[in-house]
């Protein structure tokens, strides 16, 4: 927290351990989520999910979550396809 004093639980900035270098067209993609039980993981001004065309850069949809305690993965999921 001394690094980095704004982190929280949800939002948070890191420092990797060595500094990676990247050259060209890179498209970076999610490997692992972890969605903590005592909170409430999607807050509010934190759940909009634009969806983006990879070969156009153009948005097609955008998706907003409501604000609220998502305890599994199916919640989430849930939520998602009813946005859909």
């Amino acid at each position: 927290m001394d690094i980095y004093p704004h982190n929280t639980t949800a939002q948070y900035v890191t420092k990797l351990p060595k500094h990676i270098e990247l050259n060209g067209d890179w498209s970076v993609s999610l490997k692992e989520i972890s969605i903590p039980k005592t909170l409430v993981n999607i807050g509010r001004n934190t759940h909009t999910l634009r969806i983006v065309n990879r070969q156009t850069g153009r948005v097609d949809d955008v998706i907003s979550m409501a604000a609220d305690m998502y305890v599994t993965i199916s919640a989430v999921v849930n939520e998602l396809s009813k946005q859909t």
